[in-house]
Parts: structure tokens; sequence; C-alpha cells
């Protein structure tokens, strides 16, 4: 319930600021058909921007300018959110249930009027005779609340002649409803209200575009009439009581908005000054809600001798690993190796991938390669999975067993490769280092250097396969590791040069 306040939050935040824009500059002003565009667009935007997501990395040793303090402002409250959501005692059950209750009642209730007016239109069209005039259906009636139009429908109050002059003008202005399509928009917005009731910025969008319907259908029934003999019209029209919300009524909106706009005086000059100046600020607003500032925490450039690190992308070939939903472990951890590569700028650290396609290489050859090239270092990158889905996440990092001479090294970089992890990875990461409980992993056993091997997440997990699937996530897993390796690195110079062993504490737990 509460990342969902959060939400509407946002929502109530973001439409605010774009409804504050429309008052200030576009109100009242006689490009309607801009107006109505702009209040719908508003709308889709506050409803849609607080569900965008789209990360900015910054790498936590560059200088942050101001609208990266700004962003990152309003992402950490984002953070503190899903944080506080995610403790199950951080907020009160009964309380939240209640909220929960009042906050449907109201929908519920809104949606059952909406729908109740929409049996009642439907009721008196059945209920009374229809005539095709000029491309409309002509519906007369004596029901109060009449003249009005909905979608490709004009019910007409038969006590009104329509051959008259001010009949003739009220028809034309009807039409212009049917035209220009504005029961789309009225039932567009009482949806959004139904769902979103609680914005006091929609109910005024609400109105607004009302008032725009009626300016846009008045100014269409006066293209060749008298302005003053129709704002006479107007003025000595009865006011008939109001009974269907998504209608169209000639005689609804308030008279002496719509008699100002029809003398309003054109000032192009302005006019398109205050549309060009909404694109900023939609702009801003835009990117305000949805870019999310993302820290990539690098390790300290190493620039010590060279040294040369295998990566190896698990399986491969006939050997497809974890699968589920055509999506193949030996894909994910080759494209992650890859990632490793690219990513990699430091002329100091060799990066040799074990395998660049989709080709079978058995255990033994991965190691013999590693030897080949007298890898310093080893890295096996593999996806998790079991047959209970859904029943464990996120990643863990294996180390050789005890009796494995590189063990300490070993420790060493499964420690950085970690700390890397859980300061930028959205999936949880093990606390400690993990070792097999099945024997050894022959590339952590056989590995004459320091060998980590990585299981990034679960596909068989929902959450942990919709992050590991995607293409941006799989470069921040390998930027993770390439962090990891430099700071293996950097520490590693340390202790060669101290000739000690650095007061490190690890801990891992068999597995």
């Amino acid at each position: 319930m509460l990342t969902f306040a959060y939400y509407l939050l946002k929502i109530i935040i973001c439409s605010g600021i774009l409804y504050g824009y429309y008052i200030i500059a576009l109100r009242d002003k006689i490009f309607h058909k801009w107006n109505r565009f702009y209040l719908l667009a508003a709308m889709i935007l506050s409803l849609a921007a607080p569900l965008i997501k789209i990360n900015v990395w910054q790498k936590d040793n560059e200088p942050k300018t101001q609208v990266v303090q700004l962003l990152q402002i309003v992402s950490s409250g984002d953070e503190i959110v899903f944080d506080y959501t995610r403790n199950k005692n951080s907020f009160h059950v009964d309380a939240s249930r209640l909220s929960i209750f009042i906050y449907i009642t109201v929908s519920g209730f809104l949606l059952a009027f909406l729908i109740l007016t929409l049996l009642k239109i439907s009721r008196l069209k059945r209920n009374n005779k229809q005539l095709i005039v000029e491309g409309v259906n002509f519906i007369n009636t004596n029901a109060k609340g009449t003249p009005f139009s909905f979608f490709n429908n004009i019910f007409w109050n038969d006590k009104i002649d329509i051959n008259s002059s001010t009949g003739k003008q009220i028809f034309k202005h009807e039409v212009a409803h049917v035209q220009e399509k504005h029961s789309y928009d009225k039932v567009f917005i009482n949806i959004v209200l139904t769902l979103f009731w609680i914005n006091p910025f929609f109910w005024l969008m609400h109105k607004e575009l009302n008032m725009i319907h009626e300016f846009t259908a008045d100014k269409k029934a006066l293209e060749d009439s008298d302005t003053e003999a129709f704002a006479a019209m107007i003025l000595q029209a009865t006011y008939p009581g109001r009974q269907f919300i998504l209608t169209n009524n000639f005689f609804y909106s308030p008279i002496k908005r719509r008699l100002l706009m029809l003398t309003k005086n054109k000032n192009p000059k302005i006019n398109y000054l205050s549309r060009m100046l909404v694109l900023p600020l939609t702009a801003l607003v835009f990117f305000a809600f949805t870019l999310k500032m993302k820290t990539i925490n690098s390790a300290n450039n190493y620039s010590g001798k060279k040294i040369t690190v295998v990566i190896d992308a698990g399986h491969g070939g006939d050997d497809k690993g974890i699968s589920v939903n055509n999506i193949y472990e030996k894909d994910v951890a080759l494209s992650i190796a890859k990632e490793i590569k690219e990513l990699n700028k430091n002329d100091k650290i060799n990066i040799i991938l074990s395998r660049e396609d989709d080709k079978t290489i058995s255990v033994k050859d991965r190691v013999i390669f590693s030897k080949a090239n007298n890898a310093d270092l080893f890295v096996s990158i593999h996806i998790d999975g079991e047959e209970n889905k859904n029943s464990h996440s996120g990643l863990s990092v294996l180390i050789p067993k005890n009796d494995n001479a590189y063990l300490k090294e070993s420790k060493i970089l499964g420690t950085g490769i970690l700390e890397s992890f859980k300061t930028n990875y959205q999936l949880q990461v093990s606390g400690d280092l993990k070792q097999s409980e099945h024997g050894g992993v022959w590339v952590l056993k056989a590995n004459e250097c320091p060998a980590v091997l990585i299981e990034a997440g679960f596909l068989t997990t929902q959450k942990d396969f919709e992050y590991l699937s995607k293409k941006k996530n799989q470069q921040i897993i390998a930027q993770n590791i390439l962090n990891g390796i430099e700071k293996y690195a950097t520490q590693t110079i340390t202790l060669q040069t101290n000739n000690k062993i650095s007061p490190i504490t690890f801990t891992f737990a068999n597995n």
C-alpha cells in the first residue's frame, strides 16, 4: 500500500506542476485544440512518468553536477520507500488494510455511478425515435438535461424548435461536439478519475477540459453567425438540470467565461510563445520523474604490472545449462563475459574469454586454456536454478575448498566482487563466500591461480529471470565483476609491497 501511495504522491506532484503551467500560460487562451491536447497529455504523462525507470549511471569517483545531485535526491526517495515496504513490520497492517478498503470503496462508488450514467443514456436512446441528420443520430426527447451530445448521438429537447435561429445555433454547437469527438475525452477522464479520484488536479483538469469543449463548439457554431446574437442567446437560455456527467450539455458551462472567449482578441505572438514554453517544462517533468541516478562503485584504477584474467562463460554448445522460457544459462553467461571484455578500459588488465561463441568446452579444457594463457585470475560465470521455482533468489560467489593452494587469494578476489555487488545490484547478494558441499568444482579445484565461480541469480525465480534476461542488467553484472577484479589487483599490490597480509576478515558458508 505504501508503494502505491508513493506512486499517487508522484502523480499528484507531476500533475500539479503541469496544471500550474496551464493556469499561468494557457488558460482562457484561444488555441482550444492545443489546450485540449495539453490537458490530456498532462494526465497521461502524470500517470506514466512515475512508472518509467531510466537508470543513469555515475561512477562514484566522478564529479557530481547539480543536476546529478538533484536526481540522486529524487532517486533516494524511491529507495527509501522500497526499503521501507520490504520491512513487513514497518507499518500497521490494520491501518494499511483500512486505507485500501476506503480507497477501493470510493473507486467502486464512482465506477458504479459511471456505469449507471451510461445505462441511463443507453435507455434514453432505446426509448426514443432516431433520425439521421447531417451524419449524426438525432434523438428527440423531453428528458431533463437536453439538448446534449454523446459520441455520434444528439439528444434533442422537443421544446426547442430546431428550425428557429436559436435552434440552428444550438444544433451546430452539438454537431461540433460530435465532430471533435469530445465524448472520448469525457469517457477517458472519468475512467481516470474513478481510479485516481484522490488527485485534486485531475478534477481541475476535468473541469477545464469541459470548458475547452464548450469553447470549441461555440467557435464552430459562430462561423457564420453574429457574435452578439449568439451571446444574447446564451444569456436568455433557460438553465435546465444536469443529469449526465459524460455528455456535452449546451447549457452546462459557466456563462461568463464562454462570453469572454467569444470576444477574445487574438495575439499570435504571445500564443505561440505560451505554447513553445511547454516543451522544456514537460521535458523537465519527464526526466525528473523517470531518471534514476545509480552509482557505479568503481575500484581504484589498477596501475601495476599487467595481469591476465580468464573470464569463463559457463556451459556452451550442447550444454545449455539452466533454461527457462527459451532463455539459456549458456547465453546469459556468454553475454556477461563479452560485456566484461567490452567494458574493460584498463590496459593493465588483459581479459581473455574461455569461449567467444556458442561451443561446447569441457571443464578440463577450460582449465587447460587458463594454464596455457598463464592466467593470473580465473572467473567463471554461471546462472543458478532449481526444481522448486521461486524458492531462492540472488547472487552468490563460490571459492575453492580449504585445501586449495590459492584459497587465500581466491577469498580476496571473491570478497572484492561481493563488495561491488552489494552496493550496486537489485537482486539479493549473499553475505559471505560459499564453498561447494558436493566435492570440488573442477574449475576452482584444478586452476593454478586464484579462481571464483559466480552464480548471478536464479533463472527459475521470476524476479531474477526478469532481471538477468535484460541486456542493461547484464552490463551492470559485468561492471561489478570488473570492479571486483580491480579491487583484487589493487589489494594484492599492497600486500606484495608490504610483504604481509592485510587484516582482512573472510567468512564463507558451506553450500
